[in-house]
């Protein structure tokens, strides 16, 4: 834990802000820790800058996490800046697919109705964890850890894995970890979504979103022998089970589950307050409904100046990820504003 406050943490932006910060050791720490665990991980080797036919700029990415509102830890992230690779040279594809919101519902609600466990599995440094296998990539070292050569000259890394922030790192992980579940651990992917995983002897679900998983069965050793089985695949996690915490989070979303009262809730409680604070909203009156009947815009040509100079399009965007995941009474006005 930290001995200041949360009122008085800073999230850096630069390498240099760090080294200013108050939280100097904690974030030197969590960057030590980064660097540590992208060596383990054989993510790299370095090779003289000379060889490299497109350096990917790399920078440092600092973030304070959060567990239901309660500071939990310091998170340095080494990322490679994807605007500066080259299609061609640096990448070909890079779409990636990511589990609906509504196939992750669906797969809650069976469990619930079913009264099956509910786990939410994080895989650790999941973009590592697949090899690069079709480009060259030179990324610059991380600062502050840099090395040379014997002679003094400048290194690159060349990457034998894939890194965060690189544009087709997301797609990589995913075919990676869908190879493994479809090929080697007879996982069948649905026609309707292509990151809703079903495995028809042990009754396995998987809802995937990226590197967050969500698994549901009726026996808990089913869940273990799959934690093991993406272990010897070199795919590290960690497993929450639901029941095992009073409050679990996934996504910004807060779920609490009650296995034998068939009590599941879902809610955005500590996003939506941050919401508020940063358009500027929590001091506005309470409103019983969502939209005032026949509302439009029209109606309304005194806000039209104000809605110029205000970010409108972030606020919607919030709005329409609370409706679709946990507050469906407020979808159809949400629909109704993104319509203007």
């Amino acid at each position: 834990e930290t001995n200041q406050s949360q009122s008085e943490l800073v999230t850096p932006s630069t390498y240099q802000d760090v080294l200013n910060s108050l939280q100097k050791e904690d974030w030197t720490r969590a960057m030590d820790n980064e660097v540590q665990s992208l060596l383990e991980s054989n993510t790299w080797h370095l090779v003289p800058k000379s060889e490299a036919s497109n350096i990917i700029t790399g920078k440092w990415v600092f973030k304070i996490k959060y567990h239901n509102g309660k500071f939990q830890k310091f998170k340095a992230r080494y990322c490679a800046r994807g605007f500066s690779q080259k299609k061609g040279i640096d990448y070909d594809e890079v779409f990636a697919p990511v589990s609906r919101a509504s196939s992750m519902l669906i797969t809650l609600g069976l469990a619930n109705q079913q009264k099956h466990n509910i786990h939410l599995i994080d895989v650790k440094n999941a973009f590592v964890r697949a090899h690069v296998h079709d480009h060259n990539l030179y990324l610059s070292q991380p600062q502050g850890y840099e090395r040379y050569g014997p002679n003094g000259e400048q290194l690159v890394c060349k990457l034998d894995k894939y890194l965060y922030g690189l544009l087709q790192a997301s797609r990589e992980f995913n075919l990676h970890l869908t190879n493994i579940l479809t090929k080697k651990l007879g996982f069948t992917k649905f026609l309707s979504d292509n990151c809703l995983c079903f495995h028809h002897t042990t009754k396995l679900a998987l809802s995937i979103y990226v590197d967050d998983i969500i698994a549901t069965c009726a026996d808990i050793n089913t869940l273990n022998q799959f934690a093991e089985d993406l272990r010897k695949h070199d795919l590290p996690i960690t497993i929450e089970k639901l029941e095992d915490i009073s409050t679990a989070q996934i996504l910004g979303i807060e779920i609490e589950y009650n296995k034998d009262k068939g009590y599941l809730h879902l809610f955005q409680l500590h996003s939506i307050e941050k919401s508020l604070k940063d358009f500027d909203l929590q001091d506005l009156p309470h409103a019983s409904t969502p939209m005032e009947p026949n509302w439009h815009p029209n109606l309304h040509p005194e806000d039209i100046s104000s809605a110029l100079d205000y970010p409108i399009r972030e606020t919607i965007g919030r709005l329409n990820d609370y409706a679709i995941h946990t507050r469906p009474d407020i979808q159809q006005a949400v629909s109704r504003v993104q319509r203007e």
